[in-house]
């Protein structure tokens, strides 16, 4: 189960970025659990099969907005509000088969910008307009070397739009910490930290920030 408090929605610790990773990838409103079939958030249900969910929360000027993003295993990526007790559904966004992990990197007034895994281990951003109807940009950052995780975690760093991002392996119950900077097709630097000194069996712990700390990461 994940958990935050109100609207913090921070990935870890900059130290050492432990965070919970199970079948999702990042933090969502107050507390979220993921079965084989579906998502449950506070006594509101998604009902679906879904690979990573990831939230953004943009929340310090007008207009905000707070999503929840599922991957589905039907290969779309669908985007949801919260109302009162229960989901609003804003429309799947076919075209995702090829990816397999997600998390938030940016959330601004008009647009949210996940980083995703894909199944041959590629990573992209997926840069989606926040106006109904508008379809994602997507862009390449690297071509190979991600296959092994299946969950990712991210908190900004810095000023300039940096961001420490943890990528967890299933298989192994371990992770890396990467440190990337801002989001900007095969020219993003990324440097690898190597392997943290921890166990990732989707028990451990985020770090909470207030709602004032906003991901510009791309």
């Amino acid at each position: 189960m994940l958990s935050r408090k109100n609207d913090s929605l921070r990935r870890a610790s900059a130290a050492g970025l432990l965070a919970v990773l199970f079948t999702v990838s990042t933090v969502a409103p107050a507390a979220i659990a993921v079965d084989a079939d579906d998502v449950h958030l506070d006594g509101r249900t998604i009902v679906g099969s879904y690979l990573s969910i990831a939230t953004s929360n943009y929340s310090v000027a007008q207009p905000r907005h707070a999503y929840l993003y599922g991957l589905n295993t039907n290969g779309s990526l669908y985007r949801y509000a919260i109302v009162g007790t229960g989901f609003k559904a804003l429309g799947p966004l076919p075209g995702f088969g090829g990816f397999k992990a997600m998390t938030v990197i940016s959330e601004t007034a008009t647009y949210d910008t996940l980083l995703m895994v894909s199944k041959a281990g590629a990573l992209w951003t997926a840069h989606i307009p926040v106006a109904a109807g508008a379809k994602p940009v997507m862009k390449l950052i690297r071509s190979s070397g991600f296959a092994a995780y299946e969950s990712i975690v991210a908190q900004g760093c810095g000023t300039r739009g940096g961001t420490l991002l943890v990528f967890a392996d299933h298989n192994t119950q371990s992770a890396d910490q990467y440190a990337m900077s801002k989001a900007n097709g095969t020219a993003t630097a990324i440097t690898k930290y190597g392997k943290i000194p921890a166990t990732f069996n989707g028990v451990t712990h985020v770090s909470l920030t207030t709602h004032y700390d906003q991901l510009v990461g791309e």
